[in-house]
């Protein structure tokens, strides 16, 4: 390195989920021990502006399902959808110490 320093590394950018109390939010209940999103489709991998992003920008739940929309590489927004009561378990079984 002639000139500073160097880095490099692979910056990847998942979205996970926790569960917090109803009535008191500062309470966390469970976290899902994994990412619940990671970048896997080619625009949140390979876009030419922001590649391996995704971030949640909001979540939706009617019917029992969640839908949780979030961008993808700084330039879409994508839709992913999750049985409710699944998540819920994922983050009361995650295991983490909080």
């Amino acid at each position: 390195m002639k000139n500073g320093w160097e880095r490099k590394w692979k910056k990847v950018y998942c979205a996970g989920i926790m569960l917090l109390d109803l009535e008191d939010p500062s309470k966390v209940l469970g976290i899902c021990k994994e990412p619940l999103l990671m970048p896997e489709a080619s625009c949140e991998l390979y876009n030419g502006f922001c590649n391996n992003v995704i971030f949640p920008c909001g979540m939706v739940e009617e019917n029992g399902m969640t839908k949780i929309y979030y961008g993808a590489g700084d330039t879409v927004t994508c839709l992913a959808t999750a049985k409710t009561e699944d998540l819920i378990r994922l983050c009361l079984e995650g295991n983490c110490e909080f």
